[in-house]
């Protein structure tokens, strides 16, 4: 929930999948894609899957899985039904798993779920909301075709990363998604508010204040025609509202939000007051 948009553009995948198929055709042995950053402890799991929350890597994972969607829909279209089994029963979904919502491997949140889903189904073209998940699941279609299929499916076996599991009690989640995405495409002063909110709760009351709070923020604070999130730009009005000062745009203001926070003891609310009580809290 604390997680950025998915916003990867078809730029990124196709720098992505250039390396994949070049890795495989020039026989590279590898190809690193970076660190893999969750946390291990103290999340939340049904007795069927054990959930791991991650903290960075969120892009990568879900172009990934994108990519895999795409294969197995031509290997299913093209009669390559062993190829196909393998990889929905492999790659995309924990087949034995009774529990629906806990099928899908990559668990997502708001419209990115939802975009999934319909790629999975087969009905992204009734979709009628824009996403990236689709433009790029339609790009990686655009790109396979029989001579490519098992060069992208064998060069993705050669990817490597570096995986980095946290403990919820003894790391500090926060400092190291800062660190992290310090580099690359900047986190917006949105992304790095929402973090701060979410990232010290548990699971369940990270879905409960996402969805009830912060969710409805991000689908009515935006740009419909540029498909641009406004919530910094709400972040500040609400700030210069509050503080009867404009904050200068060069500063992060998160460091304001967070004053704000916990000058209203959102923290000590969230951590002593039932679920079901704290969204009101927070408002």
């Amino acid at each position: 929930m604390y997680q950025r948009n998915y916003d990867w553009t078809i730029n990124e995948c196709k720098e992505l999948v250039n390396d994949i198929i070049a890795v495989e055709t020039e026989n590279r042995g590898t190809h690193f894609i970076g660190s893999i950053v969750f946390i291990h402890e103290g999340t939340y799991s049904t007795s069927e899957v054990k959930e791991l929350v991650i903290i960075d890597g969120q892009q990568r994972l879900t172009t990934i899985n994108i990519l895999y969607v795409a294969l197995y829909r031509f290997a299913k279209e093209n009669n390559l039904a062993q190829d196909a089994e393998r990889l929905f029963n492999m790659f995309l979904t924990n087949q034995y798993v009774e529990k629906e919502s806990s099928k899908l491997k990559l668990k997502q949140t708001d419209t990115n779920s939802k975009a999934f889903k319909a790629i999975m189904l087969c009905t992204e073209n009734v979709f009628g909301i824009y996403s990236n998940v689709i433009e790029n699941y339609n790009y990686f279609r655009s790109i396979i075709e029989i001579d490519t299929f098992q060069t992208i499916l064998k060069g993705l076996n050669r990817l490597i990363f570096v995986e980095i599991s946290l403990e919820r009690d003894k790391d500090d989640p926060q400092r190291i998604f800062e660190s992290l995405n310090s580099t690359g495409l900047d986190l917006s002063q949105s992304d790095l508010t929402r973090n701060f909110i979410l990232m010290d709760l548990e699971p369940k009351d990270q879905y409960t204040i996402f969805e009830q709070i912060w969710n409805p923020i991000e689908e009515n604070a935006r740009d419909l025609v540029k498909q641009k999130s406004m919530v910094s730009d709400y972040i500040r009005d609400y700030l210069t509202l509050r503080n009867k000062k404009i904050p200068n745009k060069n500063k992060v203001y998160l460091e304001i939000f967070k004053l704000l926070y916990y000058f209203f003891f959102l923290k000590s609310v969230f951590r002593n007051t039932p679920t079901c009580k704290r969204s009101k809290a927070f408002v």
